[in-house]
């Protein structure tokens, strides 16, 4: 009986040992993915940081920098396509700055838009490229509006894009931000997978806010950047208005019998401020 029994006990104890040795193996390879899985994510952020930070070593302009924001967005995070949306110059409503060709729409597409797409998709992108966004319309006039990023798997609260659902034009998962930057609003960046693409991770949306906020900070200093080079721009021409006034104006008053003039001419030296 006592063999019996210290067999079964070593037995146990052996087979104990096997499980636990595998349980930690799993979870090493586990803990090693995920470090590989964070490296690349890494790298791929740095890279997109870097792009940026290129694209201002010259003027840049907005349609590229906007290109540059999408794109690599959606490489980092292998999405289907993305969007995005800049507050126009009277702050009510969104405009389409860049959308990527594989983007399914974001925006609610009328019935006869989706008939004629059936046979030319070309309907479908003109019609994309043109819409504008009021505040709180649709997911992404909402996103702007409450400045909440949102990453939606299931459209119940989202009716325009879950009636495309089950369509050639559907999405599966949707992530979209508010571009802010201090006290501006300058737009809504959104990424979405189709109906063959995996709903995006919480993973996912960790990495998709961290690019949000780059990219707002980028536009900001777009802006910064433009105004700076238009009153560079107003400088030189008041310089040369100043030159060709102290050209044509006289040096000294003219001499008229019976009469002392008396006066000064100062060319214009700096704009209103």
């Amino acid at each position: 009986m006592w063999p019996t029994l210290l067999l079964g006990l070593l037995v146990a104890s052996v087979a104990g040992w096997i499980i636990t040795a595998c349980l930690q193996a799993w979870r090493i390879r586990k803990l090693e993915r995920s470090h590989e899985e964070i490296q690349v994510e890494e790298t791929l952020v740095f890279d997109f940081l870097h792009g940026l930070g290129e694209a201002f070593r010259e003027t840049i302009r907005p349609q590229e920098l906007h290109r540059l924001i999408v794109e690599g967005a959606t490489r980092i995070l292998d999405a289907h396509g993305g969007a995005l949306y800049v507050t126009d110059r009277t702050g009510s409503k969104l405009t389409p700055a860049f959308i990527s060709k594989s983007c399914p729409p974001l925006v609610d597409v009328p019935p006869n838009i989706l008939q004629q797409a059936a046979a030319a998709p070309a309907a479908l992108e003109s019609f994309l490229r043109l819409h504008t966004v009021g505040p709180g319309e649709g997911l992404i006039g909402r996103v702007w509006q409450t400045g909440q990023s949102v990453c939606v798997n299931e459209f119940s609260e989202a009716l325009e894009l879950a009636k495309l659902r089950g369509s050639a034009f559907g999405s599966t998962s949707v992530m979209a931000a508010a571009l802010q930057y201090g006290n501006q609003d300058l737009g809504v960046l959104a990424l979405a997978n189709g109906p063959m693409g995996a709903p995006f991770s919480q993973g996912d949306f960790v990495v998709f806010k961290s690019i949000a906020e780059q990219s707002a900070f980028a536009l900001y200093n777009a802006i910064i950047y433009s105004m700076a080079n238009e009153k560079k721009r107003l400088d030189h021409d008041l310089e040369i208005a100043r030159d060709i006034q102290r050209i044509l104006l006289p040096s000294e008053a003219p001499a008229i019998n019976g009469f002392q003039i008396s006066g000064i001419n100062v060319p214009a030296r700096r704009g209103n401020r």
